[in-house]
This record gives structure tokens, sequence and C-alpha cells, in this order.
């Protein structure tokens, strides 16, 4: 283990003596320090950017879904305000309502599972 460290001493030294000799070293580490935070650790961060607008897009995106639904629920609603067939239908579909003389079966299909 010991000769392991000291293999990779040596050549980390020479790693780190051959980056310091550029002229402009500290510069760049100053210059892509200075990225990392503006990017990541900031509270201010393009990254913490990012999140509202993803979010509004996915508003967005269910405002229209509630738009049609919305649209659509007027429609059915019209429908069955205007034709009492159409009350009657729903009433039947939805509530299991019956007339006096009728009885209802309830049928329920099994789904198969996909394997």
């Amino acid at each position: 283990m010991l000769r392991a460290f000291e293999e990779i001493v040596p050549k980390t030294k020479i790693l780190v003596e051959k980056v310091a000799k550029i002229k402009y070293f500290k510069y760049i580490a100053v210059t892509i320090l200075f990225v990392l935070i503006i990017t990541i650790v900031d509270s201010r961060s393009w990254l913490a950017r990012i999140g509202p607008y993803r979010e509004l897009e996915k508003m967005e995106a269910q405002k229209e879904y509630y738009k049609q639904k919305i649209e659509t629920d007027t429609k059915r609603y019209h429908e069955l305000k205007t034709n009492n067939e159409n009350l009657e239908k729903f009433a039947r579909e939805q509530y299991f309502m019956k007339k006096a003389n009728e009885e209802i079966f309830v049928i329920e299909e099994e789904e198969e599972e996909k394997k």
C-alpha cells in the first residue's frame, strides 16, 4: 500500500508542476470555478431558473387538457338538458337507474393481463 502511494505522489507532483507552468493557469482555474458557481451552486443559478419553466410547461399542458374537458362536458350537459332520451340513457348507464318493472344486471368484464 505504501509503495503504491509513493509511486502516485511523484506522478501527481509532476502533473501539478506541468499545469503550474501554464502561464494563465490561475485565470483559467478562476474562470472555471466562476462558471461552476454560476451554473450549479448559486441560488439564482441557471439550473434553478430552468425548473419554473418546466413547471410552467406542465401547467400549460394541464390547462389545455382542462379546457378540452370543460368543452366536452359543456356539450354533454347541453345534450342532457335538451333531450330527455339522452338524459334517461345517461341515468341508466352512470347511475344504474331503472324503471319500476325492470331488473338490471351488471356484467363486468375482466381485462386480460398482458405479459
